[in-house]
């Protein structure tokens, strides 16, 4: 039970930021906010750990979950994303897709990394370095300018440095792959 909650709670804090930006900054709302994070803390992110958990049954060799579930949460996001926020290529073309896919299968990615690694090591200082680094330079600055433009470009950093956190991932699989 103490990693169900250590999953749904880091989880949170990597949804955090990113939808602070979207209801907060953008869109000035609380409650749209309030009621988004509480649809990771009580739905989506309980729902991951439940179907990785599941998976891990079936996929005993922990790269080939890893992946598999990278892909498949990512794959999720990408039709709620889709379906029911239309967020889609055909609804709204300007959505990076790949940024999508990044996050979601990040509240999948994210926590085991934290949970799994030990505190000591490289990558996971490094992930939560840039995972802090990053969530800071798109929030501060549109909090500290009040600007349109710095609005606007603190969306094109959020939506392109998330891309960045696949390198973690990919770095991850490779140390699973590798380990001894």
């Amino acid at each position: 039970m103490k990693q169900f909650f250590k999953f749904v709670f880091i989880g949170i804090l990597f949804a955090a930021p990113g939808e602070f930006l979207g209801h907060i900054i953008i869109h000035n709302s609380w409650y749209s906010y309030f009621l988004t994070m509480l649809s990771y803390a009580i739905f989506y992110l309980p729902l991951f750990y439940i179907l990785s958990s599941f998976f891990k049954k079936i996929i005993k060799n922990e790269f080939n979950w890893t992946l598999f579930c990278y892909i498949f949460f990512g794959l999720f996001g990408l039709g709620v994303e889709w379906f029911l926020i239309h967020n889609s290529p055909w609804e709204n073309p300007g959505a990076s897709q790949v940024g999508m896919f990044t996050f979601w299968a990040t509240l999948f990615i994210g926590p085991t990394i934290l949970v799994n690694l030990p505190l000591a090591s490289k990558l996971k200082q490094n992930f939560l370095r840039y995972w802090i680094f990053y969530s800071l330079i798109f929030v501060l600055p549109p909090l500290i300018f009040h600007s349109g433009k710095i609005i606007y470009l603190s969306i094109i950093v959020y939506s392109f440095g998330i891309w960045i956190f696949n390198y973690f991932y990919i770095r991850y699989l490779y140390f699973l792959k590798h380990r001894t």
